[in-house]
């Protein structure tokens, strides 16, 4: 039995996530994409899984540098994930941001950021599962985040009064 793939896209769409860019330093130019499907996947050693396109510039460039950033984009950054979701070529000339301590670009304005180095790499269908080992994080206090919720993207919340907890 086949699952209807509007209905799988429907049902994970209730799902509400964060927006990513995860971007690298390419041989000859640096590249990013946008992605949903990020999550932290152990704090000792610090560790985080992203998935992307295997036929996505971005994959290529992670793939030759070795290493690669996420940046998770805060409220008010939709244009930012609408350009880096498109075919548009030299996605970077078109925002402001600066290369981080592994050379991968860091959007200034960001939420927080995510330098990694690549340490694992599983093919799955029409998407690689990446792990990355986390070299390097900074994050901003003030920033609400960006959430993708139902094919939509709605900015969040502010983050919670210091000292609080779910």
């Amino acid at each position: 039995m086949t699952l209807d793939p509007d209905l799988f896209r429907a049902v994970c769409g209730t799902f509400a996530t964060g927006v990513t860019v995860v971007a690298a330093q390419g041989p000859n130019e640096p590249h990013g994409s946008t992605v949903n499907s990020f999550a932290s996947l152990s704090l000792c050693p610090p560790q985080i899984v992203v998935c992307l396109a295997r036929s996505s510039r971005t994959w290529n460039a992670v793939e030759a540098a070795g290493a690669f950033a996420v940046n998770i984009l805060a409220a008010g950054q939709r244009d930012v994930a609408r350009l880096f979701a498109s075919g548009e070529p030299d996605k970077l000339s078109r925002v402001d941001w600066a290369p981080g301590q592994n050379g991968a670009p860091l959007l200034r304005g960001a939420a927080a950021q995510l330098e990694c180095r690549l340490t694992g790499v599983f093919p799955q269908a029409t998407h690689i599962l990446l792990i990355g080992s986390v070299t390097h994080a900074a994050h901003r206090t003030d920033a609400h985040p960006l959430i993708f919720f139902r094919s939509r993207m709605h900015d969040g919340v502010g983050p919670a009064p210091a000292g609080t907890r779910p």
